[in-house]
């Protein structure tokens, strides 16, 4: 079963939507920055979406906040 998921996500950029996230640690940011190596090995683009407050934050200190993308509204 994850196998068959793993398998769709390689023939698709992923867009990682953070809206609801409210606390990421070290081992959640070392989680997303090992998908987003995943992907790109896999020839595809990783993104970020609505990443906000003390999370982008993170992000900016790390200096990896090249994966964020703006805010996307559905």
């Amino acid at each position: 079963m994850l196998d068959d998921a793993i398998a769709v996500i390689r023939r698709r950029d992923v867009v990682l939507d953070l809206e609801a996230v409210t606390f990421m640690d070290g081992a959640a940011w070392l989680a997303v920055m090992a998908w987003e190596h995943r992907v790109r090995d896999w020839g595809k683009d990783f993104r970020l979406v609505n990443v906000r407050g003390r999370i982008r934050k993170i992000f900016e200190v790390t200096e990896t906040e090249y994966l964020l993308s703006e805010v996307v509204r559905t």
